[in-house]
């Protein structure tokens, strides 16, 4: 959703709004929809889950394959530029790993990437299940860590 309010604004030329954005664990690739067979791994096991609930969000999603309110990752290189900062955090067994890296690398290709975080041996929304407590709150000290550096 970070994203996507990110995209939005910048269309808009609002994001000076906002001092920058957080995406934790982001659906912005057609990693999921795209036909492709997805490789063995945390990706494999989410596969037919996530594309379910694509098929949610978007019903006509072959008319959609370059929505970038569907797909922020296909956001032009101008429109990114204009895109507020951001910092992005996952996981690294999370199964939208594959997505996190792409935006990374976007990100950084155009300058508005102010930092990147890779949970070691967690998996996707390890911060609010608790399973791992101390992985939990190593997190919430890191995002207030980033508030206090960006805010």
């Amino acid at each position: 959703m970070t994203v996507g309010a990110s995209v939005m604004l910048a269309e808009r030329d609002q994001s000076h709004l906002i001092r920058f954005h957080n995406p934790q664990f982001p659906m912005v690739t057609d990693h999921f929809t795209n036909g492709d067979e997805i490789e063995e791994g945390p990706a494999s096991t989410c596969a037919g889950l996530m594309r379910a609930f694509y098929d949610i969000l978007c019903p006509d999603l072959p008319g959609n394959k370059d929505n970038v309110h569907l797909y922020p990752i296909k956001a032009s290189d101008d429109l990114v530029k204009k895109m507020s900062p951001g910092v992005i955090m996952t996981a690294e067994f999370d199964f939208l790993l594959h997505g996190c890296q792409a935006l990374r690398n976007l990100y950084q290709k155009n300058g508005i990437l102010l930092d990147y975080g890779c949970a070691a041996g967690m998996t996707h929304s390890y911060n609010v299940t608790y399973t791992f407590e101390a992985s939990c709150d190593a997190h919430y000290l890191a995002f207030k860590q980033i508030c206090d550096k960006y805010l």
